[in-house]
């Protein structure tokens, strides 16, 4: 249950406004005590229906995945720009992608062609658990490694659920393995993706350093910034600089409005674009999705 009453009421607060619970914002709290009551008991794997019919496998302490049963879409903005913008035959690249979330909504609920990267193997079970409960394992192409600059291997922590990350040089942690890493170039060899998910808790500038080939061709890339910055001597704007110098230009969602707006943010997930007119006419012109009785 929760450590205290102050966390207790935030997350309350945030579930009641999510703009997916504004109509319904008691149905919204109830659910999420709902979820502390039963993971308490029950202490198992729950299956819940999510977009449309899709399904999620989530269990306690799946901090960003239980997020999705009590407010719909945990990321709003970003998971409902992953549904609107992506195309059956599309391709999707997952870079950090835990326990398959946005792979679920890219090849489950789109049925887009995708490429998922999770380094830590307990939580890549749980991404092959969510693949094989929607029937989508001939979409996915699920990969037990971490994305970086050169292949080889890194030290990485395992005990942080979605805060997992490379391990720093002299940083303290808790439990750490060995993970292989491979270049996303050699992932995607001449493919072209359409939409590039990167959630590397500071590690972006490496994850990009090994995919300039892929960089050039990408449609989208969301990213996360202001994570982890100078944990690998490196900075948000360079990594800004490597995305414009791609041809990439940022920008927010809005889904009520399905409309993309120009940003200069430096932190957050951030979408970066090579052809926004192109990409707004795809947002505008996708079809509704049923989120626990809400439509995106």
């Amino acid at each position: 249950m929760f450590k205290s009453v102050t966390a207790a009421w935030r997350l309350a607060s945030y579930v009641a406004r999510h703009p997916l619970n504004e109509a319904r914002p008691l149905e919204a709290v109830l659910r999420l005590f709902r979820w502390q009551l039963g993971s308490l008991v029950l202490g198992a794997p729950v299956v819940m229906t999510w977009v449309n019919d899709s399904k999620l496998v989530i269990s306690k302490g799946m901090t960003g995945a239980t997020g999705n049963f009590y407010a719909g879409l945990h990321e709003y903005w970003e998971m409902a720009f992953t549904l609107h913008y992506l195309r059956r035959g599309d391709l999707f690249l997952d870079v950090g992608a835990n326990v398959g979330t946005y792979t679920v909504l890219a090849a489950a609920v789109r049925g887009a062609s995708t490429i998922s990267l999770e380094p830590v193997p307990t939580t890549y079970h749980h991404l092959l658990v969510n693949v094989r409960i929607n029937g989508c394992e001939h979409l996915v192409r699920a990969v037990n490694a971490a994305a970086g600059a050169e292949v080889g291997s890194l030290a990485f922590t395992a005990d942080l659920d979605t805060a997992n990350h490379v391990l720093s040089e002299g940083e303290a942690a808790g439990r750490t393995i060995a993970v292989p890493v491979v270049k996303l170039d050699d992932l995607v060899a001449e493919r072209t993706p359409t939409l590039m998910k990167i959630d590397v808790e500071g590690f972006e500038a490496l994850v990009l350093r090994g995919a300039p080939e892929t960089l050039s061709r990408v449609s989208v890339v969301q990213i996360e910034l202001g994570v982890g910055e100078g944990r690998y001597g490196s900075t948000d704007r360079d990594v800004a600089e490597v995305l414009t110098k791609a041809g990439l230009t940022p920008h927010i969602y809005d889904p009520k409005a399905r409309e993309l707006k120009p940003t200069s943010a430096l932190a957050g997930n951030v979408l970066y674009i090579r052809n926004p007119m192109e990409a707004q006419e795809r947002v505008r012109d996708a079809t509704t999705f049923s989120v626990h009785g809400s439509q995106v």
